[in-house]
């Protein structure tokens, strides 16, 4: 339930304390769901440009909360694009999880399938966006389901080798920016995660 309201209010509390913070994140709640990180909730029809600029403007380096390989039911991924999903091994689409937060119905949550190039391709281009629209600090979540187990795309490549190459397309899309791992597979993620 995070509003852009909430956010400048933080930033401008941390501001006036002169606490030695450098890096103000938008967390999870600004995106409709799950998978579909450039479409906003309600709550953030302002569009994240302008609050990426409110925190900036605030004496802060903006940041953003993603969870790069999840997909929530309901969103566009899952009705328009599910040749993208990680099935499992004997080939039907099953739920990774549910996390109640994320609703009652569509809650159930999917793996991307990251040895797939469109996937990889989409990783790339909503990074860049995100540059665009102002963020320098990332912090990507659950990064576990990128080695979830079951049937890829490319049968020629290693779990590991797929997930390390879609986590590279997210640092090419981001260059030197900050770049968090979070529910992240350690060695995998050595050389491409801060």
């Amino acid at each position: 339930k995070v509003r852009p309201a909430h956010v400048i209010h933080n930033a401008v509390a941390l501001r006036e304390r002169g606490l030695p913070i450098r890096y103000v994140q938008l967390d999870d709640g600004y995106q409709a769901r799950l998978g579909d990180w450039l479409t906003m909730s309600p709550a953030f029809s302002s569009g994240l440009s302008t609050l990426a600029g409110e925190i900036r403007a605030a004496g802060f380096v903006p940041g953003i909360w993603l969870a790069p390989f999840l997909v929530q039911r309901g969103s566009e991924i899952e009705k328009h694009r599910r040749s993208w999903l990680l099935r499992d091994v004997d080939g039907q689409l099953r739920p990774l999880g549910y996390h109640p937060i994320w609703g009652l119905r569509d809650g159930f949550i999917y793996a991307l399938d990251p040895s797939h190039p469109e996937v990889q391709s989409f990783l790339e281009g909503t990074f860049s966006a995100l540059c665009t629209l102002g963020f320098d600090y990332f912090k990507i979540d659950f990064l576990s389901a990128g080695l979830r187990e079951g049937r890829r795309f490319s049968t020629e490549k290693t779990n590991v080798e797929s997930y390390r190459e879609a986590l590279g397309r997210i640092r090419t899309a981001i260059g030197d920016r900050f770049l968090v791992g979070c529910g992240a597979p350690l060695l995998p993620s050595v050389g491409i995660c801060d």
